[in-house]
């Protein structure tokens, strides 16, 4: 197989066979531990795979096992890349920019989830300790 190309922007190798094409990380996932891929572009690369991973012999001879993000056959490929590689810069940055609003918006709303989720959990406390023990002997624990 060959290391067919990689999109820096989107961390992603290519790596193309006979009949297919996959498209990984350009990491690998250990436990605890991540290794960053060393393959030469255009370079031949050594894998094979297991179904949901694909194991990458890397220019350092060590087994790395790469999740498969996206399987494809070759004329499906070559016509994704060469999209991609008539894009202009500005088409890039303006996907770039997007990418990147999108991510703050989720970070956004997981910051008010969590926001809503303690204000709810504060209120409830503020009721427990607002009612009387004479009248609710259970709720006076010492």
């Amino acid at each position: 197989m060959r290391t067919l190309g990689a999109i820096p922007q989107r961390g992603q190798y290519w790596i193309r066979g006979a009949n297919t094409t996959y498209v990984i990380h350009n990491y690998a996932n250990g436990s605890l531990v991540q290794w960053w891929l060393r393959l030469t572009l255009g370079g031949t690369v050594r894998v094979y795979s297991d179904g949901k991973n694909l194991h990458v012999i890397d220019n350092e001879g060590k087994e790395r096992k790469c999740q498969i993000l996206q399987e494809m056959v070759n004329p499906i490929a070559d016509a994704y890349l060469a999209k991609e590689a008539g894009k202009t810069t500005e088409q890039l940055a303006a996907e770039k920019a997007q990418r990147d609003s999108l991510q703050l918006q989720q970070q956004a709303l997981a910051q008010q989830m969590v926001k809503n989720a303690t204000s709810q959990n504060s209120k409830t406390k503020v009721e427990v300790q607002v009612k009387d023990c004479t009248k609710y002997p259970a709720l006076c624990v010492e």
